[in-house]
């Protein structure tokens, strides 16, 4: 879920090339619930922003940045493979309505 205090009413596509949310936004749309979260963070942050000396494995969903600052919901379906869900579509609006699906708040920024 996106973060409280979010002012984001949409999902937004970050433009800021080289960033960390460009870059999850990058390997989630072009790859949707394909990865694990823990390969979504190594191709985010070792092939994407080639920083291999980084240590992925204890990386949470609910740090990302797209929920926290661009109006994305990230979700993990019943495979364990990731995928992106715009705060302002349908199918976000039924996720949060589904009993079934675990509801996660991504956590706060100082910069939302």
């Amino acid at each position: 879920m996106v973060a409280d205090g979010s002012l984001v009413t949409e999902g937004i596509v970050p433009q800021k090339a080289g960033s960390i949310a460009a870059a999850e936004y990058a390997v989630l749309s072009r790859q949707p619930y394909e990865l694990p979260p823990r390969q979504l963070f190594v191709e985010v942050h070792h092939v994407h922003r080639r920083r291999p000396h980084l240590k992925c494995a204890s990386y949470p969903l609910a740090g990302m940045e797209l929920p926290k600052r661009f109006g994305w919901g990230v979700h993990v379906n019943p495979l364990g493979k990731v995928g992106l869900v715009a705060c302002d579509s349908e199918e976000y609006r039924e996720m949060l309505h589904d009993p079934y699906v675990k509801k996660c708040r991504s956590w706060c920024s100082s910069k939302a």
